[in-house]
């Protein structure tokens, strides 16, 4: 199949988080390999212009703004494969909530739209199992892994080596899911020098990691990879963390 159309909340235009870069590295190594494809917004992406695209596969990523009404589409008319970054068959996107990640039948959310994917991709060993545990489908497949762009290899490169200056780096962000305050917490409980990487582009971002000596990080909710471990250990790293990255797995 020569023709794919590629379906997301956002494209790395306008957010550079970690779904958003892999999707962007993966769009072109696919394009790379003559492969056309075509990016869509979710909340563009209605039934009639599914239809326009019938005969392509659909690649669906982030869907938290898909319509009911296109997911019923997809589901009675067309092959297509669910590219999973967290956990959208969970009502609250957030399986690490349950006892043994085992998430009552009622908060359950598009079964069907999963069930009815010629395959649900997941990112770690952990994520392909609580997946599996919640939904007990036999179309789910363990990528193990993540891909990078070309350009971000480089600026990692270019970081490796860095002098360590930094004991101890945090990321600071709003989103609760990485845990940004229980990091501050424990260091401020060990009497740790915690240096915070704000909000910043990614070259400036890796330069911060590549000057730490550990990042202190803990995730709140299950990372379906973690590609900011990934990327620390890469730079020489020590990470201090919980047992909810999918990398590790």
């Amino acid at each position: 199949m020569n023709n794919i159309v590629f379906v997301a909340d956002v494209f790395l235009n306008e957010c550079g988080g970690g779904a958003e870069r892999c999707n962007a590295a993966l769009i072109s190594k696919l394009e790379k390999r003559n492969i056309k494809v075509e990016q869509i917004k979710s909340q563009d992406f209605t039934p009639s212009v599914a239809g326009n695209n019938t005969g392509s596969l659909f690649l669906i990523s982030n869907f938290m703004l898909l319509s009911e009404e296109t997911k019923k589409y997809l589901i009675r008319n067309e092959k297509y494969i669910i590219y999973e970054h967290d956990h959208k068959y969970a009502a609250n996107n957030n399986p690490a909530v349950y006892e043994k990640f085992l998430i009552p039948s009622q908060h359950i959310i598009n079964k069907e739209f999963y069930s009815n994917a010629f395959r649900v991709i997941c990112q770690s060993n952990l994520h392909a199992q609580v997946v599996y545990k919640n939904l007990l489908l036999d179309n789910i497949v363990n990528a193990g892994g993540n891909f990078w762009s070309d350009e971000d290899i480089d600026i990692l490169e270019n970081n490796m080596g860095q002098q360590k200056d930094l004991d101890f780096s945090a990321y600071a962000t709003a989103n609760k899911n990485k845990g940004y305050i229980h990091a501050i917490r424990y260091c401020e409980k060990n009497n740790l020098d915690l240096h915070h990487i704000e909000q910043c582009d990614y070259k400036d971002f890796i330069a911060q990691l590549g000057r730490t000596k550990k990042l202190v990080f803990f995730p709140q909710w299950i990372e379906s990879y973690s590609r900011l471990a990934v990327e620390a250990r890469i730079l020489g790293c020590g990470v201090i963390t919980n047992g909810l990255l999918g990398v590790s797995s």
